[in-house]
């Protein structure tokens, strides 16, 4: 079992050849015979989702190349896909698995409880008018009355852990830093924050420390979403609306898993939060997600392309092969006419070049090969290192995570929840 990501794969797809006595001799893909992709909603019409749908395609061609070759004794793949929150999940599973996939819907949700600007639970029931709702929602205006609202909750002893999602990793360091100070006051409660540019260890040790205390709260952007197992929540608390009905309901999920209900604390800043908010918690009640609209991302094309001519070991990709690949990705009939017109322009400005009838990397493009490791790596045209200057702990030696700069002449920054002391 390997667990992995599209650009992982679309390197090993590239480099990973056995050789004996010079000669390739297999490929460490080419016994693959089930793939399963999970959190499915995060591939649906996105730059990452139309990427992995091209891997999915080579890996069947190196699957079909490997039983020609000898390596393996059929080409059959089984590909399946998982997620709680599919618009259409039909179209979903023939744009990501292919023609004649199969749709399967387990029915089945959790009731939801909202609390109350006075305290009380609301059972939410999707009946409800959206206007009536938003009006009952519990205006915050500081972090104090975010800590008050929260605390609410806690001082009771029902609920002990809380996960707080907020809408940006500013306002994640800004706010668990104030909830450490405010909740510290009242009681004993680890309060940590994660999200995406903090370092990998402070983010592993802050889901294990949320597992193993008894009170607990986690200030958390998207990166809490999907794919993590933090143990028993006991109320998700949303500080404003997030994107859509489908990340509401990724992140509500996270809560209620042991008792099957889930308990939710609304917080909103304003009337458009509430608005926003009382209409995704209504969809989510009644299981309606947002109309999604699905289409081809062509700036995914050039990476393949690349990354495809140089699976080839040098000998290059004809022109048919390379249309090919973006035919059998994208079954729409003009999608051979749009592939030959992108692999004719990148002929004539140097990003390919024809030698005997095969096209190769062009001038333009071979810094890429050169420079795998770095941020221009032609396995991704997405930008996933952490952007900005590196916080090095002095003591452990370790780093925090990323911030994008410390104010000029500045003696404390906040990261990871925590107030640190700027040393140099």
């Amino acid at each position: 079992m390997l667990i992995t990501t599209p650009e992982s794969l679309d390197s090993m797809l590239v480099r990973r050849f056995r050789r004996e006595n010079g000669k390739i001799s297999g490929h460490l893909l080419s016994h693959i015979s089930a793939v399963l992709i999970d959190e499915a909603h995060c591939y649906d019409s996105t730059t990452r989702g139309d990427q992995l749908r091209f891997l999915l395609v080579r890996l069947r061609k190196l699957r079909e190349f490997a039983c020609k070759s000898g390596w393996c004794m059929d080409t059959s793949i089984q590909i399946c896909a998982a997620s709680a929150t599919v618009y259409k999940p039909e179209e979903l599973a023939t744009r990501l698995l292919g023609m004649g996939a199969i749709a399967i819907a387990c029915p089945g949700r959790r009731p939801i409880e909202i609390m109350l600007k006075n305290g009380d639970w609301l059972p939410l029931e999707e009946d409800m008018p959206a206007a009536l709702l938003a009006c009952r929602l519990p205006r915050v205006s500081t972090v104090t009355t975010i800590g008050e609202m929260i605390w609410n909750v806690l001082k009771s002893g029902e609920c002990r852990k809380a996960l707080v999602f907020v809408p940006s990793r500013r306002e994640c360091d800004r706010i668990g830093n104030d909830l450490r100070r405010y909740l510290a006051t009242r009681r004993e409660i680890r309060v940590d924050s994660h999200h995406g540019s903090l370092s990998r260890e402070h983010r592993l040790r802050a889901e294990k420390e949320f597992q193993a205390q008894r009170d607990a709260v986690l200030v958390a952007t998207n990166t809490l979403e999907v794919g993590v197992d933090i143990g028993d929540v006991d109320i998700v608390a949303l500080v404003g609306a997030p994107p859509d009905t489908s990340n509401l309901l990724q992140r509500i999920g996270r809560g209620g898993r042991r008792t099957g209900l889930t308990r939710l604390l609304p917080l909103v800043r304003n009337n458009i939060e509430a608005a926003a908010l009382a209409g995704q918690l209504l969809n989510a009640s009644a299981g309606r997600l947002e109309v999604k609209n699905r289409f081809n991302r062509w700036d995914i094309f050039p990476q393949q392309v690349i990354s495809y001519i140089r699976q080839n070991q040098g000998q290059g990709r004809t022109h048919s092969q390379l249309v090919e690949l973006a035919t059998e990705t994208w079954k729409q009939e003009p999608t051979a006419k749009i592939a030959a017109a992108h692999l004719q322009a990148w002929c004539g400005d140097g990003c390919l070049q024809e030698l005997r009838g095969r096209l190769h990397l062009g001038t333009t493009w071979q810094k890429y090969d050169a420079q795998e490791d770095q941020e221009f790596s032609f396995h991704s045209n997405i930008r996933s290192n952490a952007a900005g200057v590196a916080v090095r702990n002095d003591v452990k030696g370790e780093i925090i995570g990323h911030i994008t700069g410390p104010a000029e002449g500045s003696q404390t920054i906040t990261i990871g929840g925590r107030q640190h002391h700027v040393l140099r």
